[in-house]
């Protein structure tokens, strides 16, 4: 699914209480993005971050080594 540049990434999932990651399009959960605490120390808040921005790839590439 493709998400305007500016979404979050991480929103609200439509079919549930959860959070959706809109880079990896899955349950934040169930993704391999780093947790919230790894986000906070880098500075950056999922919630309100859009997916494109530069410290949000940054910090899921530096997870994925």
């Amino acid at each position: 699914m493709e998400y305007p540049p500016s979404t979050p990434l991480w929103i609200e999932c439509d079919m549930c209480e959860e959070w959706w990651c809109t880079f990896h399009d899955r349950h934040a959960f169930d993704c391999s993005c780093p947790g919230i605490e790894d986000f906070i120390e880098l500075g950056v808040d999922p919630y309100s971050t859009p997916a494109n921005d530069p410290k949000i790839l940054m910090a899921i590439a530096r997870e994925s080594r």
